[in-house]
């Protein structure tokens, strides 16, 4: 085997080994608990759930955005469920890494495929993990960056083979494969409608128009699989409602609260992370440089649907992952030129470029990675504080830290249920949850019977102590059961029996050397 083939296979090898290792950051408190007690509860009961069994709060209705979320992932749920059940955080931790990794070899693979310099493809790639390293979690919609760049590939292979007269039957089967799979592993499956309908759109214009067309019969071939593709898609357990949940969602008011749904540059200076903001303006405008500079051959579908996904990816930074992906995949047929012009005037410094990049990420990989450590994410999570729970019982109900509810519904569930997840079902409860934490709590827990608070000292990533611990721990009606470095635990003063007491004094100065 000569040098350059092994150089050709061994180095994409070793850029997504060290995707794969930058992508095992340890498990923290990420929405992976709500959906592992999902599948749990979907498996020991045979059939999905309509209502929520998880918190005590949630109205039992039929809230369309509630039912879809319940619903919707139910695939992804089981799968997350089984791997932990069968090799436990560990093989939990590699499947996240084994999901982030698989989209972006997606890309890859669709960027050679339009022609785009593979060593020039893998450089380009290389930069997207740190650019989005705050999606570095096991969460449902990395079933989406799948299936968004799987598809766009798929379409692209068979309209192509399409006009080469080419064979089509494993493409009759992958497409409405792809998007029934896609329908039942996560909501998102809507950007595939997008895709579809807009080749679609665009491809009959120019069989109208009869330029640079598919013949009648070809034609008539895409519309099928096409609109098969879409319809099948309907077969999920929640239909239709996908569609107007994700509206309604978009116009609701979860969208002023949830950082998620904030503008991207708004998200970007919340977390001091303005690089992300700048890294997918400057993807932007690379994408939409080298399509002006091809205007006479451009596929008008590429131009609409990539800036249909920049401007989703500024509006809300949840998208912004979808833009760096697709404005790359599809800005490349008019960038692949450029690329092999580049490679064949300076082979020396896209071979410098890559060896860095393969440095820089081998450095961080190695700063992040999981691996020869822990792998939970320690700084945050409340396994103390759940554990004392379990062992203790102290009196419910219990009132606890929007980003704890995930976790601790895991744990406490069949026994115990929570006051809210990171699922936010209802609004209505997130704004009782809001003027709780913000030591606005006595007619929250007047209402829901709350005798016990799980809360985190300092709030994650912003590091702050929340109104709602500072308030409680000078409320004499209120007493420490429970305290480490991350958690603290109060019951009300006449519910305390069968628990030590701990002092206050010593527990606030314990509290206040954490911020010091």
């Amino acid at each position: 085997m000569g040098r350059s083939v092994i150089l050709r296979y061994s180095i994409p090898v070793l850029v997504f080994g060290l995707v794969f290792v930058f992508h095992t950051y340890p498990m923290g408190l990420s929405d992976y608990w709500w959906h592992m007690s999902s599948g749990r509860w979907i498996w020991e009961n045979l059939s999905i759930p309509a209502v929520d069994y998880f918190t005590y709060t949630v109205p039992q209705d039929d809230n369309i955005r509630r039912v879809v979320i319940l619903k919707a992932y139910y695939l992804g749920q089981l799968s997350f469920y089984f791997i932990y059940s069968w090799f436990g955080i560990w093989g939990l931790l590699f499947y996240k890494a084994a999901l982030l990794t698989l989209p972006l070899w997606l890309l890859w693979r669709y960027l050679c495929y339009k022609k785009v310099e593979p060593a020039v493809g893998l450089i380009l790639v290389a930069l997207l993990p740190f650019l989005f390293y705050r999606f570095d979690e096991l969460r449902a919609v990395v079933f989406s960056f799948i299936g968004a760049i799987a598809l766009l590939f798929l379409i692209e292979k068979f309209i192509d083979r399409l006009k080469l007269d080419q064979s089509l039957r494993l493409y009759y089967f992958l497409l409405p494969l792809t998007m029934l799979l896609w329908a039942n592993l996560h909501r998102g499956f809507l950007i595939g409608w997008v895709l579809l309908t807009g080749f679609l759109f665009f491809e009959t214009l120019k069989f109208i128009r009869k330029s640079n067309s598919l013949d009648s019969a070809s034609y008539k071939k895409m519309v099928i699989v096409f609109l098969v593709s879409i319809f099948i898609s309907l077969l999920n357990p929640n239909g239709f409602n996908p569609v107007m949940a994700n509206f309604s969602e978009l116009g609701g008011p979860f969208v002023n609260v949830v950082d998620e749904f904030f503008p991207l540059w708004k998200y970007s200076t919340l977390y001091d992370a303005q690089f992300l903001f700048y890294g997918c303006l400057a993807l932007s405008l690379f994408g939409i440089y080298f399509m002006i500079r091809a205007w006479r051959v451009l596929n008008p579908a590429h131009l609409i649907l990539m800036l249909g996904f920049i401007y989703q990816g500024f509006s809300t930074y949840r998208f912004s992952y979808f833009l760096a992906v697709m404005v790359l995949a599809l800005a490349s047929p008019y960038y692949s030129e450029a690329s092999r012009q580049i490679r064949m005037a300076a082979p020396r410094l896209v071979a410098v470029m890559l060896l860095a990049a393969v440095i820089i990420l081998a450095y961080f990989s190695s700063q992040r990675t999981a691996i020869a450590r822990s792998p939970w994410e320690n700084a945050y999570m409340p396994i103390g504080a759940a554990q004392f729970i379990v062992d203790k019982r102290p009196p419910g109900h219990i009132f606890n830290a929007f980003e704890y509810g995930g976790y601790l519904g895991w744990k406490l569930y069949p026994k115990d249920k929570i006051f809210i997840d990171q699922r936010n079902l209802d609004y209505a409860v997130y704004e009782e949850y809001g003027k709780a934490r913000n030591g606005k709590y006595q007619a929250v827990f007047d209402k829901y019977g709350i005798n016990t608070v799980v809360f985190y000292i300092a709030q994650p990533v912003l590091n702050k102590m929340p109104p709602i611990v500072a308030k409680l721990l000078y409320d004499k009606d209120w007493q420490v059961v429970y305290v480490d470095g991350k958690s603290i635990v109060f019951v009300q003063s006449d519910m305390t029996s069968g628990l030590d007491i701990l002092n206050k004094n010593r527990v606030i100065e314990f509290i206040n050397k954490l911020f010091t």
